[in-house]
């Protein structure tokens, strides 16, 4: 399911997250893509005589409570099956999956939100490509919006940065979102009128105003055709003269010269793999290296 976070950024200033858009053809492209499918899909206009929902603060603190107790529950799921292999199915393209935890998240939430509040509706990101993306009418009733397994790619690979991520939408208005990161216990929360908290203590953004004083996250899309990566990279090399940092994650079983050559510390040249075969693959391809000057003279092997 596109979202918005396709063609933004984090924007981190010293460590604190904003949000700032790409390149105008970026951004044009994100818009007209949610115009024609899913703003026709969830048919935004709202039905002529529909009643609007009203809900009691007491009633929205308990559907709060249930939540935050089913997304532990999903959280925990996630960690149980997170180092082990997968059953991994496609479904609009090889970078598009899910898995079997996907579907077995949205449908614990989903029934514990229906064991409480039968009446409520979903769009939930597995239930929708069930139905060729197929979203369903978009009503004022209380509406949640799931991803069970935000990030299935990372989980499909281990990698621990995923989350559950769960919306609640009434009157067509967001009134709670939740982001929870199971492998690394970090809730994210926010109700309408009552701010944003990270594990239970108030967030808020950076003061930064700079985009020289800021840091960017940026994911990459591979697979994901010619056009797009080209953009991708062409984003990428707008923003590396312009900001003060840009981030991405690198581990390995084994670390090596880009080259090649056995890795040595003070050469400022790494290229780090899960496997030798791996490793090996990318120093065929012969990729352009940036050569730095060595601060000594001497080798650091490990």
């Amino acid at each position: 399911m596109a979202t918005s976070r396709d063609y933004f950024v984090r924007q981190d200033c010293y460590g604190i997250s904003a949000e700032r858009s790409l390149t105008r053809k970026a951004k044009e492209r994100f818009q007209s893509a949610i115009r024609s499918s899913e703003v026709d899909r969830i048919q935004l206009k709202m039905a002529a005589g529909e009643e609007k929902v009203t809900l009691t603060a007491p009633e929205m603190d308990a559907i709060y409570e249930t939540i935050s107790d089913l997304v532990q529950q999903a959280g925990q799921k996630i960690r149980q099956f997170i180092r082990e292999s997968k059953a991994v199915e496609e479904k609009l393209s090889r970078t598009d999956l899910v898995t079997q935890t996907d579907k077995d998240v949205e449908e614990l939430l989903i029934r514990g939100i229906l064991a409480k509040y039968p009446d409520h509706e979903f769009i939930g990101e597995e239930g929708t490509a069930a139905r060729d993306g197929n979203i369903p009418k978009f009503s004022n009733k209380p509406t949640w919006i799931i991803d069970p397994i935000d990030g299935t790619m990372n989980f499909v690979h281990s990698n621990p940065n995923v989350s559950v991520s769960v919306a609640l939408a009434v009157n067509r208005h967001v009134e709670i979102g939740i982001i929870y990161l199971p492998a690394t216990n970090q809730l994210y929360t926010a109700r309408k009128g009552q701010g944003a908290r990270f594990n239970d203590s108030p967030v808020r953004v950076s003061k930064c105003n700079k985009l020289a004083n800021s840091m960017v996250i940026y994911e990459l899309w591979a697979s994901s055709g010619s056009e797009i990566e080209r953009d991708q990279l062409n984003v990428l090399a707008e923003l590396m003269p312009q900001v003060h940092a840009i981030r991405s994650i690198e581990a390995g079983g084994i670390v090596l010269d880009p080259s090649g050559g056995e890795f040595d510390f003070m050469s400022r040249r790494i290229l780090a793999a899960a496997t030798p075969e791996l490793a090996q693959q990318v120093v065929d391809m012969k990729l352009s290296q940036q050569e730095h000057p060595r601060e000594f003279d001497d080798v650091c092997l490990m």
